[in-house]
């Protein structure tokens, strides 16, 4: 829609002509230019970013195993402390 209101920037006639047809030029340009950018660049980049990480879902079960390993690295290390402050051996 906004290229069709540059038109008449472009292509008028009359005084001040030539500085109204510098500002249309530039005005559809800089449209152009946005809708490439949108169209194009955006997705393309994403596509390249998001082909590296994997699905979500494997993303997702990696973080779970981890967050598991932690609260049980956790849950050894707090009893191990228990252990050495009573002086009895730790179970597991």
């Amino acid at each position: 829609m906004l290229f069709r209101s540059c038109v008449p920037l472009i292509l008028g006639s009359g005084p001040g002509a030539e500085t109204r047809a510098v500002i249309g030029i530039v005005v559809f340009a800089g449209v152009l230019a946005a809708a490439a950018f949108t169209l194009i660049v955006i997705p393309v980049a994403y596509r390249m970013i998001a082909g590296r990480s994997g699905s979500t879902l494997a993303t997702s079960r990696a973080l779970d195993r981890e967050l598991e390993r932690a609260e049980g690295d956790a849950e050894l290390s707090s009893e191990a402390d228990v252990a050495s402050r009573t002086g009895r051996p730790a179970t597991g």
